[in-house]
């Protein structure tokens, strides 16, 4: 487990994530989402599972086709394959808590997205500007768009994330924002 207290924030989606427990088996963060924040666009994982618990407010969640309001205490479960998104509709700042069993890369995924979000290099959705440094991180993270087919997006991201470690991009980024 990770004895130093990890904390990173993204200006456009409005958050700040304190990571709480980083194992193999299992990542933990907390995250503090300012109002008018949150994901823009749904996302889904094939391989990884959230459970979103609320601390403190209401939080807006897309599951599926279905909006979700979770207050104080309340959880939901996005499984592998279901389209999810977060966001904070309300006035007041939401403190929830975000576990991912078996999260593989996605801590390191985290910090690379965070990492460029602070350095101010990406779009208005909150996403990196070079799509390699944006296949890398959604390849690490085993996150996909329901916009796009599935195999289409998977080939396209194998692909430039392989090309991003051929040319040494994965590993400057890693080194860049992983290695602390």
């Amino acid at each position: 487990m990770h004895s130093t207290r990890i904390t990173f924030s993204n200006p456009i989606l409005k958050d700040r994530i304190e990571v709480l427990q980083h194992t193999s088996e299992k990542l933990i963060f907390r995250t503090y989402l300012e109002p008018g924040g949150g994901q823009t666009d749904l996302h889904y994982h094939t391989q990884i599972e959230e459970k979103f618990t609320v601390i403190r407010g209401t939080l807006s969640l897309y599951l599926g086709t279905e909006e979700t309001l979770l207050t104080t205490k309340q959880s939901a479960i996005a499984l592998p394959f279901c389209s999810h998104r977060f966001f904070n509709n309300s006035n007041e700042v939401v403190i929830f808590d975000v576990e991912i069993l078996q999260p593989k890369q996605t801590l390191c995924a985290l910090k690379i997205l965070y990492g460029i979000a602070e350095h101010g290099k990406i779009t208005r959705d909150g996403l990196p500007k070079n799509k390699l440094h944006l296949a890398i991180a959604l390849k690490m993270m085993d996150a996909y768009s329901p916009k796009i087919p599935q195999q289409l997006q998977h080939t396209a991201i194998l692909l430039l994330a392989g090309f991003g470690k051929f040319l040494g991009v994965q590993k400057k980024l890693v080194t860049m924002y992983c290695s602390s």
